[in-house]
């Protein structure tokens, strides 16, 4: 922090501070972390024909030390599942129903994450999961191979697309908010080894 030529102007004034700005000798690092998160889009309604006849396949989510497997059953109605890991099927049900279901019950669950409803359209409709700090987000359809590795009746019927992000450090460039510096000397016959203190904002002892 000594004093530079750089920071002295032609009139002599001391230009202290925006010299160490310039110099990032004050800087502090902004930091945004990298996400895990996926987007699920669900392309059809969740009848039987539209869902799949075998209905067993499930949707594994896991945080990295969590993992729950998400499977359907038809309660009849198009109603939601009174069960905390299966969905509601049948009667041609509302995607836009199915995911508002399976946020709920995401939120609900031990997995630490957080999931989001996009909404959508009655033939298609999206949720977006974010894992916690530190976790790493992974879902699959149909790990157990049920429904020839499909979470509905076709590949195209559960899209999982990769939202993550990396994480990003910026640099803060600010000034101290009191700054004291050693003044010259010579003022006023003071000896060469006793400086006097020059402040900016409230002087402090």
């Amino acid at each position: 922090m000594a004093i530079k030529s750089s920071d002295m102007s032609n009139d002599y004034t001391i230009q202290l501070l925006s010299g160490l700005v310039q110099r990032e000798e004050r800087v502090a690092l902004k930091t945004i972390p990298a996400t895990s998160s996926k987007t699920i889009t669900f392309n059809g309604n969740f009848g039987m024909g539209a869902f799949g006849s075998n209905y067993n396949a499930a949707l594994r989510i896991s945080d990295g030390s969590t993992t729950i497997d998400y499977t359907s059953e038809d309660p009849g109605g198009g109603a939601s599942s009174s069960n905390a890991t299966k969905i509601g099927v049948g009667s041609d049900r509302d995607p836009r129903d199915v995911v508002t279901e399976l946020v709920g019950k995401i939120n609900s669950s031990a997995l630490d994450v957080v999931a989001t409803d996009n909404g959508g359209t009655s033939s298609a409709a999206s949720l977006s999961i974010t894992a916690g700090a530190g976790k790493t987000l992974t879902i699959s359809e149909d790990p157990g191979n049920v429904n020839s590795g499909n979470f509905g009746s076709t590949a195209g019927f559960t899209v999982i697309t990769d939202t993550s992000s990396g994480g990003s450090s910026t640099k803060q460039g600010f000034a101290p908010f009191r700054f004291s510096a050693n003044g010259a000397f010579n003022l006023r016959l003071q000896p060469t080894a006793d400086h006097y203190k020059t402040f900016l904002g409230e002087q402090k002892t």
